[in-house]
């Protein structure tokens, strides 16, 4: 099949990458159409409304929403309404400011500002670079500690692996082309980066947060029950 091509109908459409955020529950889905394809005459972007498919379980009621599809990168790059992303949802673990922040990004790809999505989400991860390294920060002669050298002492630190702490360059190196003005044509940021970028910087947080909280709660109930 060539995903360059518009879908042509309802099972056509199905065929493709449908994955995408609801933006009622916010779980990860894969949306389901309800109706037909509306395709530009020549252009690459189809339009739908579609169902979460969790619209009646869990007490969620899911609303359906409208999804702009594009074919040549075979992804959905929009949906309607653009989700409301509140920092107080996101998991206790995770410092206020960093919540705040990562929750920013999440509005700022939901409304087409890549360059803000991939700036606030390397500001998330020199939060927590400080938040981590707080004590060996205040110890520095230097003041001005790069992000960069922020990143690799989480590593030295043993706080991260060697895949994350590539993961975290990755987001360093594209946030950079976010904040900063550049002279080398490489200052325009993508949707597919954009989200890529969100989403790395999400598996960061439930690396270096939400995991070691869960752990430590499964712990304390297994001590207690011993």
């Amino acid at each position: 099949m060539n995903y360059r091509d518009a879908p042509r109908d309802l099972s056509d459409l199905k065929k493709r990458n449908l994955s995408v955020e609801c933006p009622h529950c916010h779980l990860d889905i894969i949306a389901e159409p309800v109706t037909e394809p509306v395709s530009e005459i020549g252009g690459s972007y189809t339009y739908f409304v579609a169902l979460c498919p969790h619209h009646r379980t869990y007490g969620r009621f899911c609303k359906p929403f409208f999804v702009v599809y594009q074919s040549l990168n075979d992804c959905i790059t929009a949906r309607y309404p653009i989700p409301s992303y509140d920092w107080t949802t996101y998991h206790q673990s995770i410092p206020d400011n960093i919540r705040k922040d990562y929750a920013e990004s999440m509005r700022c790809l939901g409304a087409e500002a890549y360059k803000a999505t991939v700036g606030l989400c390397r500001r998330v991860i020199e939060a927590i670079c400080y938040d981590k390294l707080v004590a060996k920060i205040k110890g520095s002669k230097d003041r001005d500690v790069k992000l960069w050298a922020l990143i690799d002492k989480l590593k030295e630190e043993g706080l991260i692996t060697e895949n994350l702490r590539a993961t975290a360059h990755e987001i360093r190196h594209l946030g950079n082309y976010g904040a900063h003005f550049q002279d080398d044509e490489l200052d325009e940021v993508s949707f597919s980066e954009a989200r890529e970028i969100r989403d790395l910087t999400g598996h960061l947080l439930n690396e270096l947060y939400i995991t070691p909280f869960k752990t430590a709660e499964m712990r304390n109930k297994r001590q207690k029950k011993d």
